[in-house]
């Protein structure tokens, strides 16, 4: 009986990264160019994920015997995400979904800093409000790849363009307050319309003509227009007083029925039916 002779083994490459294809160590023997075989956690196959594997290797050569044992490590790859600027949106837009990849081809998910701006759920994004918002892609690995750096990108949404109009814009004296309606579309709530009469907030009462503007100061929506209120004169007798008289002369007793202020020898309740001014003399008519 012949015994075969010691052969030695050395195994290198035991170090190395997923990339989806079979891996396998390096077998150099001495004498060289043995026949070998290389198990790999007692499996001849060559493993392709990233793990641990107890490598064996066993001189096969009838003249020869040896073995060798080691381990080779297959470590996870790196992944990166490609986030492209998120293009500007405007309040009321459809959800929008973003356009980032991983190199690993593993499905990225989405964040928002600001749920009140846009909220993410799996790979859309919603829009809530205007503002900025920062929204974040990122991919968490598996059992191959390690997590991916974390890629940000700025969303702005923009406020929506709202379409105002004015109507009641002639209304008729009647002492009291006049205001003009406003609406909108999209609707906007009545507390976030601004609306001003010569420049200021209170709804004027006497006959006029009065500038008017209207301003939306919504988080959510933006637009006004402009317009004139007009307020005529009323054809009662007490819109006629309130019109030529003010509160302090009517106090006074000169807007009774019977009053002549210009003295021209008309009552004012003449001077209602007639049509002229109590303060304007009107002169007698002439006999034809």
């Amino acid at each position: 009986t012949v015994t075969p002779a010691p052969a030695s083994i050395v195994l290198s490459d035991l170090n190395q990264t997923y990339n989806g294809s079979p891996k396998h160590v390096t077998v150099v023997t001495t004498p060289i160019n043995l026949s070998h075989s290389v198990t790999y956690n007692s499996l001849s196959d060559e493993p392709v994920n990233a793990a641990t594997y107890a490598v064996e290797v066993n001189i096969t050569d009838p003249n020869y015997q040896g073995t060798a044992s080691d381990s080779l490590v297959i470590a996870k790859a790196s992944q990166t995400i490609d986030f492209t600027p998120l293009t500007a949106a405007t309040f009321g837009d459809e959800p929008i979904t973003p356009s980032a990849t991983a190199t690993s081809a593993l499905t990225v998910s989405y964040t928002s800093s600001d749920p009140s701006i846009a909220t993410a759920s799996g790979n859309t994004v919603t829009i809530v409000g205007a503002g900025n918002t920062t929204i974040t892609a990122s991919q968490a690995g598996d059992d191959n790849y390690e997590a991916a750096i974390d890629a940000p990108q700025l969303l702005t949404v923009n406020k929506a363009t709202t379409a105002v109009t004015l109507s009641g814009l002639t209304q008729t004296y009647d002492g009291s307050p006049k205001h003009v309606t406003v609406t909108t579309d999209p609707a906007v709530p009545a507390e976030n319309i601004a609306i001003t009469y010569e420049g200021l907030p209170d709804e004027p009462t006497a006959v006029g003509t009065y500038a008017i503007v209207a301003t939306i100061n919504d988080p959510n929506h933006e637009g006004g227009t402009t317009g004139s209120l007009v307020i005529e004169p009323g054809l009662d007798l007490v819109s006629w007083k309130n019109e030529h008289f003010t509160e302090t002369e009517q106090i006074a007793g000169l807007a009774a029925n019977n009053e002549d202020p210009d003295l021209d020898g008309l009552f004012n309740l003449a001077e209602y039916a007639l049509g002229t001014d109590p303060w304007v003399f009107t002169p007698p008519l002439v006999p034809t």
